[in-house]
């Protein structure tokens, strides 16, 4: 009952959904549920509304404002004395109060930009906060796909360790109960069962491992496509990988995002240039105003004249002197041009070099592969020669334990490097952009 149990891979918990899935499923799941993306493509969004309020900059503004002022000593100008009395002298001068105690006004301000020079960079650099973050969005879409493509192969290499142990646990279960009943005919020892009873459990702790491997990988997965805890998932895929397959492209920068990104980032800057060059432009708008203003020395409201006034003109700002401000912010902006220029390039010689690297680690990796597969055929014919041989008592059980040994390493070996190609065949196609 122990081994029947052992047998068995992860199955469904009572009371909670299976979900099989495919790597190509699991991807269009990553697509859709991953909180990570959910919550990047808000970044989406924010752009787009900031392209909005960039072109805002060229429609006109209105506003709306009132104020009431309660002058406790209200302001004077001064009159020659004369105005009030012609005898008096022409040199003394009279104050006389320049406002009521109670002062009113309203004013509809309108403004219209004409000539702004800063404009058209600012909403360029909106467009491309844009461009830019969809890149961002699709970056971590690659990054999270490679993560899950890993996690998926990391399940798939437990299952197939699992089912390999599986195997070898039926085998050497075969053979403990032919060694008992040799034992009970008298051909062999106590001592070769219990060597064959060591090796049967030797087996389990493997079997138990690979099983905690697979359920690490199956909570990882849970966790990247955000679904229950408690669903149990199973993989349509195994573990496979054919060396004839194997084309290597041309690499191509506008495959990778990142680069594309720092593409970007140098252009936003160039505008960022531009803006404040545009800063040291005169700048021209259409202004305009209607005042609606009263001043009384009580509350009574019903006597006070409410007077309109209106205007309209042109206002031009023409910049003289602001300390070389702009000057030296340009110059900074220049420099950090120039740095994102050299990581851009720095960066596609870093990516050539990891590219050849990983086509020539996973030629290397492949042809070993091609070799393991003739080694593995070879150790189960030895193996499956060598225990027809134990079963006619021609050789010892010790040669045979030897050959079960081979037979496991060679799988062992073939699994491993399975898994390994298919890891760098991953690596390569997320450094190319793939």
């Amino acid at each position: 009952a122990v081994v029947t149990g052992l047998f068995m891979i992860l199955t469904t918990i009572n009371g909670y959904s299976q979900t099989t899935l495919s790597l190509k499923e699991t991807e269009s799941k990553l697509r859709s549920n991953n909180i990570e993306l959910n919550i990047q493509k808000k970044d989406i969004q924010k752009s787009e509304y900031g392209v909005k309020e960039a072109q805002s900059i060229y429609l006109p503004s209105l506003n709306l404002s009132g104020n009431y002022n309660r002058n406790i000593r209200p302001q004077v100008f001064f009159l020659p004395a004369t105005f009030f009395d012609p005898t008096a002298d022409s040199k003394e001068f009279r104050s006389v109060n320049a406002s009521a105690k109670n002062v009113y006004q309203t004013n509809l301000t309108l403004s219209v930009p004409l000539l702004q020079f800063e404009n058209k960079p600012i909403l360029e650099n909106a467009q491309l906060n844009k461009e830019n973050a969809y890149l961002a969005l699709k970056t971590l879409e690659n990054q999270k796909l490679a993560e899950l493509r890993k996690i998926y192969f990391d399940a798939l290499w437990a299952k197939a360790q699992h089912d390999f142990w599986i195997e070898n646990l039926k085998r050497q279960s075969r053979i403990l109960s032919d060694v008992r009943q040799r034992l009970e005919q008298g051909f062999l020892t106590e001592a070769d069962t219990l060597q064959a009873y060591v090796q049967v459990e030797n087996l389990k702790p493997n079997l138990i491992k690979a099983k905690n491997a697979y359920t690490l990988a199956e909570n990882q997965l849970k966790l990247l496509l955000n679904l229950p805890s408690q669903e149990s998932l199973q993989f349509s895929d195994s573990l496979y990988f054919n060396p004839k397959n194997i084309v290597f492209s041309n690499f191509e920068t506008k495959k990778r995002t990142d680069l594309e990104q720092l593409n970007i980032q140098k252009k936003i800057l160039d505008n960022q240039a531009k803006i404040e060059k545009a800063k040291l432009m005169p700048n021209l708008q259409l202004v305009g105003q209607h005042s609606i203003l009263t001043q009384h020395e009580n509350f009574k409201f019903n006597e006070y004249r409410w007077v309109n006034s209106t205007f309209v003109g042109l206002q031009l700002n023409v910049p003289l002197f602001n300390g070389f401000r702009q000057n030296n912010k340009m110059a900074q902006i220049k420099l950090e041009s120039e740095q994102t220029s050299e990581r851009y390039n720095f960066a596609v010689k870093q990516i050539n070099l990891e590219i050849q690297t990983l086509q020539n680690t996973l030629q290397e990796t492949s042809l070993q592969l091609q070799t393991q597969e003739k080694v593995l055929k070879a150790a189960q014919r030895s193996y499956n020669l060598m225990y027809d041989r134990w079963k006619k008592g021609i050789v010892k059980q010790g040669d045979l334990i030897d050959s079960e040994m081979v037979l496991q390493q060679a799988k062992l070996n073939h699994i491993g490097l399975i898994y390994n190609c298919l890891l760098v065949e991953l690596e390569l196609k997320k450094a190319q952009g793939e």
